[in-house]
């Protein structure tokens, strides 16, 4: 991953792995075999895995030394806020539409709001870089 960054670049690497991410997801929401299952959990799950290194690394080069420990406790924080309202969300529809449909949606939405952020984050990346 660090050498997809650098060749690709900061953004692109993340915007990469986030459709990979939304691709395995697609395809277990999907899956009707427990081959395709697995396939789109290990796309989903392993690319996960491969950004959560890339983002850490990231965050070291980026960071000050100073700053670090503070900036990463604030950062775990908000990663693991969004467990309770998954765990909430499974909880309230899964007995309703069934774990694949919660799956679909949870895919569907994050590609919209990502969607939606995406002008932001250009913004914002053209700021920084100029």
């Amino acid at each position: 991953m660090p050498s997809i960054g650098r060749f690709a670049g900061s953004f692109f690497a993340i915007l990469g792995s986030f459709a990979m991410i939304s691709l395995g997801g697609l395809v277990v929401s999907q899956a009707r075999t427990f081959v395709s299952f697995a396939l789109g959990y290990a796309v989903l799950v392993g690319t996960v895995g491969v950004l959560n290194v890339f983002v850490r690394a990231e965050r070291i080069r980026r960071i000050p030394q100073g700053h670090l420990g503070k900036v990463i406790g604030v950062w775990f924080l908000l990663n693991q806020s969004s467990l309770p309202l998954a765990g909430g969300i499974v909880a309230l529809f899964v007995n309703r539409i069934g774990p694949q449909s919660v799956v679909l949606a949870s895919v569907i939405v994050s590609v919209v709001v990502a969607a939606a952020l995406l002008p932001l984050l250009v913004r914002l990346r053209t700021a920084v870089s100029a």
